[in-house]
Parts: C-alpha cells; sequence; structure tokens
C-alpha cells in the first residue's frame, strides 16, 4: 500500500510523544529526547532516520515549537526541526523539517524535509503528510507525560 492510499484510509493520524525510550531500543539515543510515534510507527522509522528527537523542552508546553512558535535555533525555512543529530542535536549537522499547520480543530505535518542549515544543496524532500485531532495533539504536548 502506498503513501497515497494510506493518507486517505484513515482520517486522522495518532500522534504519541513519550519521554522514555521504549525497552529494549538500541539505537542512537540522546539525553532527553522524546520518543515520536505516528500510528503506532516511530517518526525514525517512518523517515529512515538515524537522529533522534528534539528534547522535550524543546517539544513540551509551555513551549509553542510544535505548535505555532517555533524555536529559532530548530527552525528552517518555516519548519521546525523533529528529528536532530545523535550525537550534538544540532541542526547543523542534518535534522528532519516539517511544516506544522494549525486549524480550528485539527494539526497538520506536512512538506517534510532532511537538510542543515547551511548546504541547500543537501537537501532531501521527504514524502508524508499527517493529520492530527487538535485536542489530542496538545494533550500530547503536555508536560510531565510519560
Amino acid at each position: 500500500m502506498g503513501m497515497a492510499d494510506r493518507l486517505y484510509l484513515r482520517e486522522v493520524d495518532e500522534l504519541s510523544i513519550r519521554d522514555q525510550l521504549p525497552a529494549g531500543y538500541e539505537g542512537n539515543t540522546f539525553p532527553q529526547e522524546l520518543w515520536i510515534e505516528i500510528n503506532g510507527e516511530p517518526v525514525r522509522d517512518i523517515f529512515k532516520s538515524l537522529d533522534v528527537a528534539i528534547p522535550g523542552s524543546v517539544a513540551r508546553l509551555p513551549s509553542r515549537h510544535l505548535l505555532d512558535s517555533p524555536d529559532p535555533g530548530l527552525a528552517l525555512d518555516g519548519r521546525v526541526a523533529l528529528l536532530v543529530c545523535s550525537e550534538c542535536g544540532d541542526i547543523g549537522c542534518g535534522a528532519l523539517f516539517v511544516r506544522i499547520t494549525l486549524e480550528e480543530d485539527r494539526v497538520v505535518w506536512s512538506d517534510f524535509l532532511y537538510a542543515n542549515d547551511y548546504d541547500p544543496e543537501s537537501e532531501e524532500p521527504k514524502e508524508g503528510r499527517y493529520v492530527f485531532d487538535r485536542l489530542a495533539y496538545e494533550g500530547e504536548l503536555a508536560p510531565n507525560k510519560t
């Protein structure tokens, strides 16, 4: 089943953001990173990335990085960083960015891009569009969620 087929089967996607990595996970890790899944699949796996998720201090409320006010050090061309370098957490090494569109009752992730902040030639667009219920999405951003 292709990406386009999957998009039409699901009206609303499910986002899960946890402060703890799954038990037994042996991939790259970074202090205080979050574990982000869409429809039960890790974002790392969806986009075949070795990078790690942004820290909770950036993603969790009261931060609005994943809403309407991205951290300036983790943004590029209207997109926000979702995954960053597992060694240093810097977008300069390469990161997965996403455009976030807020609507009254939903949040849309689209226009994914793997890039760094210094070499436009290295940019690599990634396919994907995900629609989340806004109340559930904001609930996932709540502080102290495990």
